[in-house]
């Protein structure tokens, strides 16, 4: 088997089936190595070899890239697009106590050293958990700030601090972020937001104009209007 995973020269039909298969598994692997056992994944979800912390939940036909954390408890929409480097809802240590130093708090960092644990802890009240819409793309290196809301549709610029709420549709950016503009006209994001295509599957989108987004959004309301 070993020699398979190497390429022998002379293997056989079956052989590079193996090969290939083995191969899959193997990338498969990787990109669930830092997937929290309680994180919650709406199959299909392509973690990338993100950091997904405790009870994180993400969304169907989201993808993310090695290099990127995000923290627990967050919570991710669908279709959503998750660039390298990224920081969503990190924790945030209290800026008005004796220290910033999270001894304060935490036993975790030195668990070893004899005495550390000796200081009574008191409980550090973190901010509310970060909430990333549906159809979000955010871009390299980006922080998003714990506690923050960025609604449907909304593009996070690369490099940016993103430390307050940001409007569904709107392209953000800078340090800290400010809105650069909305993607489109308020009557088309109130629409997207009445039709949620999000809530489709790829097959069931199969035929949409996605490069013409009236036209787009014509066709959803007519794929779910039996539904309605």
């Amino acid at each position: 088997m070993e020699m398979l995973l190497r390429g022998h020269r002379e293997s056989s039909g079956a052989e590079r089936m193996i090969i290939k298969y083995l191969r899959r598994l193997r990338a498969r692997r990787r990109q669930y190595r830092n997937v929290s056992k309680s994180a919650k994944l709406e199959w299909p979800v392509s973690p990338g070899g993100a950091i997904i912390k405790d009870r994180a939940s993400i969304g169907r036909y989201t993808y993310l890239i090695r290099g990127t954390r995000v923290a627990r408890g967050t919570t991710i929409g669908r279709f959503c697009t998750i660039a390298t480097g990224v920081d969503i809802g990190p924790p945030e240590h209290p800026m008005d106590w004796m220290s910033v130093h999270s001894f304060q708090y935490n036993t975790g960092h030195f668990r070893d050293v004899p005495g550390y644990d000796k200081p009574r802890r008191i409980k550090h009240k973190s901010r509310p958990s970060t909430a990333i819409g549906h159809d979000v793309w955010i871009g390299t290196k980006v922080v998003v700030r714990r506690g923050v809301k960025v609604g449907d549709g909304a593009i996070l610029g690369a490099g940016s601090f993103v430390n307050k709420d940001v409007p569904p549709h709107a392209i953000v950016g800078g340090i800290p972020a400010l809105v650069i503009r909305y993607r489109f006209d308020a009557a088309t994001i109130a629409r997207f937001q009445r039709v949620k295509w999000w809530t489709l599957t790829p097959q069931e989108m199969d035929g949409i104009t996605f490069n013409d987004v009236d036209a787009a959004l014509d066709q959803i309301e007519r794929i779910k209007a039996p539904a309605d």
